[in-house]
């Protein structure tokens, strides 16, 4: 496994407090796409990579793409303000 193959299996074992994406998923954008690097909250709680400014998705995990492993996931409602 690379590196930055790690550093996703490890920011990948939690949810995302963000987008709602289930643990052992990617990050996601609104639209439902693969996000191109994990959300903030999100790899922070890998107590490894709190200092990083950001983690960038692994290329086979498809950025810009739509993910055919995880079916379960739905966008999260935004409340009307």
């Amino acid at each position: 496994m690379t590196e930055l193959a790690d550093l996703a299996a490890a920011v990948e074992r939690f949810d995302c407090l963000m987008c709602a994406a289930p643990a052992g998923s990617a990050c996601r954008t609104r639209g439902g796409k693969i996000a191109p690097k994990y959300h903030t909250p999100h790899f922070t709680l890998v107590p490894q990579l709190r200092a990083e400014l950001e983690v960038r998705t692994p290329a086979e995990r498809g950025p810009a793409r739509p993910d055919r492993r995880a079916r379960r996931w739905t966008p999260r409602c935004r409340r009307a303000q």
